[in-house]
C-alpha cells in the first residue's frame, strides 16, 4: 500500500514537472525570437575574459608594460594571469 501511494505521488510530480518545462521552453523560445531594441553601447575598459564594460566598483586589475587591464571579479583576473598572451590585443 505504501509503495502504491509513493508511486502515485511521484508520478503526479513528474507529470507536473514535464508540463512546466514545456511551457518554460516555449516561453524561452519566444523570448529569443523577439528582437530587443538596440541599446547604446557603453564605453570604457572591457574585461577581456567576460567582455563586461568596466564598472565604478571594479578593483581588480593587471598592469603590464604599456596598459592596465581591468577585471570585474577576482576569478576573471586569475584566468587572465594564468595565460595573458591568450587575451592580448595584438
Amino acid at each position: 500500500m505504501r509503495y502504491s501511494i509513493v508511486t502515485v505521488i511521484l508520478s503526479i510530480f513528474l507529470l507536473s514537472c514535464g508540463n512546466n518545462g514545456a511551457e518554460e521552453s516555449s516561453a524561452a523560445e519566444e523570448a529569443t525570437t523577439k528582437q530587443e531594441p538596440a541599446m547604446a553601447e557603453a564605453t570604457g575598459p572591457v574585461d577581456p575574459i567576460c567582455d563586461m564594460v568596466k564598472g565604478d566598483n571594479w578593483t581588480e586589475y593587471y598592469v603590464n608594460a604599456t596598459d592596465t587591464v581591468w577585471f570585474c571579479s577576482p576569478h576573471c583576473q586569475e584566468v587572465y594571469e594564468a595565460n595573458p598572451e591568450k587575451y592580448s590585443k595584438g
